[in-house]
């Protein structure tokens, strides 16, 4: 995907903070800011980073972990043993299958 022009991207950068700050639906601001529900989409998706992160686990990470699909959250508690958490993640793979 090539780079879009940078005032286009600041524009549009500007936008979408405009629509999060405030709190209306998508398709309600796109209506009340003339803007296509289209193009606001497309835009949302071209410029939004991935809310995933991977990293490797070792027995002494102190992280809070969260992981969401879809509506399930799944909270690993500070201080949790890596061990523990490969486990239910097994646990939860064979169940999917």
């Amino acid at each position: 995907m090539p780079k879009p022009d940078p005032a286009k991207r600041q524009q549009w950068e500007a936008r979408l903070k405009a629509w999060e700050l405030s709190g209306m639906s998508e398709t309600k601001w796109c209506l009340e800011n003339n803007c296509k529900y289209h193009v606001f989409k497309y835009w949302k998706k071209r410029l939004r980073k991935p809310s995933h992160a991977f990293l490797e686990l070792k027995d002494q990470t102190p992280l809070n972990i969260e992981i969401r699909i879809g509506k399930m959250t799944i909270h690993f508690p500070l201080g949790i043993k890596t061990a523990l958490i490969k486990q239910y993640l097994k646990t939860l793979l064979e169940l999917a299958c």
